[in-house]
């Protein structure tokens, strides 16, 4: 059985929420409408961050409905690397349940899923300084699910 969209974008949005208050606070307040966005057309989110004339990252500053975007796609493709075996009874589990029973992440699985999200930092030419300031924030998130 498939993993449900709905029930994976609680991760991707609560991981990426949460890097987004870290790396700045000022865009939380549109953080909400930006991701129904960002769920809504992932495609048309992929194609808007890609759009940019430049790099995301150099010479221009990535902030607000962009941002917000950027550690959406990355937080998405990282959750899709570190939980490719969740069935949508476990999503289910982990989200409307308080006894989750969700194991941690092995040090492979990190590994794998940092590898995903830098590629697909590559992929949207997020510059080599935002990439490393986004991806362990994320990465961090993900490792801490199912720990005590």
């Amino acid at each position: 059985m498939s993993v449900e969209p709905t029930t994976s974008n609680e991760l991707v949005k609560s991981v990426a929420g949460v890097v987004v208050a870290e790396m700045s606070p000022e865009d939380v307040a549109h953080f909400e409408a930006s991701a129904e966005d960002y769920f809504g057309d992932r495609l048309g989110a992929l194609r808007s961050i890609k759009a940019a004339d430049e790099p995301l990252g150099f010479g221009i500053e990535v902030v607000g409905v962009a941002l917000v975007q950027v550690v959406l796609y990355l937080a998405d493709k990282a959750v899709d690397a570190a939980f490719p075996h969740l069935t949508e009874t476990l999503w289910r589990r982990l989200f409307r349940s308080k006894q989750a029973g969700v194991e941690p992440l092995t040090a492979g699985q990190i590994d794998a899923t940092e590898a995903a999200a830098r590629s697909a930092a590559k992929q949207i030419e997020l510059s080599p300084d935002l990439t490393d300031r986004i991806i362990p924030l994320i990465v961090a998130r993900l490792a801490a699910i199912g720990r005590p």
